[in-house]
């Protein structure tokens, strides 16, 4: 996976921790929203969650001042989201391929994901290069038949 596929706020993180440690973070904290403050971080419940998760004070001291130190307060306010997904790049590469120019949310069920994310994914991609069923009529082949 590609670093720079990692939205924020994990995005901060990629120079301190690996993809795996970020996938860890984002699973157990997810849904989690906390403020991160220069003083007393070892009292905060957001330096304990985190520690909790990698089991080490120095990697969750690490992580909470790259937030704490943010420039922007507005950045300090986290919002913790699941970003298993986007572990699973087959996925993608398969919706792509599944893509027919019409079906992006049947595809977005049936791989639980947003309508919009999969019109995103496969923007770009012409009906003319999605992919053609058999048997499915083409524009030309109506053309062609008169």
């Amino acid at each position: 996976m590609n670093p720079s596929e990692i939205p924020k706020p994990y995005l901060h993180l990629t120079m301190i921790l690996s993809i795996d440690e970020i996938f860890r973070l984002s699973a157990y904290l997810k849904g989690r929203e906390y403020y991160f403050r220069n003083v007393e971080y070892e009292q905060t419940e957001a330096f304990q969650e985190i520690q909790k998760v990698f089991g080490s004070k120095h990697k969750a001291w690490l992580v909470y001042s790259t937030f704490a130190q943010l420039p922007n307060k507005k950045d300090r306010q986290v919002h913790f989201s699941d970003i298993s997904r986007l572990k699973d790049g087959d996925i993608r590469d398969t919706i792509r391929r599944e893509y027919n120019g019409y079906n992006a949310t049947a595809l977005a069920i049936k791989y639980g994901y947003s309508d919009r994310y999969v019109r995103r994914l496969v923007e770009g991609i012409s009906k003319s290069q999605a992919m053609v069923y058999d048997g499915q009529l083409q524009i030309e082949d109506f053309l062609n038949a008169q």
